[in-house]
């Protein structure tokens, strides 16, 4: 199970303009358009997973009871995440819901940046075309110029 109060760096006791304000300093801090670190996908991940579930009141509130719980396991167990076992199943399928969706969220950014980037390269060899064009004929009317002289 994740942590999402630690990833997003908040207490459990958080409210809802605190997650939208760590969500927005972590997003800044490890969208991959920002840091090309190796981990910063993974962590942009995580981030909107973690947003996901806390910025919406029931998932929270299902979140906090799990939450409490497994910290409940970890300290008397000292077991590992993989042998936990979620006591609430529909949490536990909007939590693999809300892992899709960040993951669908960070493909969507990278499809926008490639989009971004293709535009932003064309509009860069159009104007790049135009200059040696004009560059070539300044340059054709200078060298007439003297030759006529």
């Amino acid at each position: 199970m994740n942590d999402y109060y630690d990833v997003l760096g908040i207490a459990i006791d958080a409210n809802s303009r605190d997650i939208k304000q760590a969500y927005k300093k972590k997003a800044l801090k490890w969208h991959p358009d920002r840091n090309s670190s190796i981990e910063a996908t993974e962590k942009m991940l995580l981030v909107n997973e973690a947003y996901l579930i806390l910025s919406d009141e029931e998932s929270r509130s299902k979140y906090d009871i799990e939450y409490r719980r497994y910290k409940n396991f970890k300290d008397l167990s000292g077991k590992s995440n993989e042998e936990y076992v979620y006591s609430d199943d529909v949490l536990a399928k909007w939590m693999s819901n809300a892992k899709i969706q960040a993951s669908y969220l960070a493909k969507k950014s990278l499809d926008d940046l490639i989009d971004i980037s293709g535009v932003a390269g064309r509009a860069f060899w159009s104007h790049t075309k135009k200059a040696i064009i004009t560059y070539s004929i300044i340059m054709f009317l200078i060298v007439l110029f003297m030759y006529n002289s």
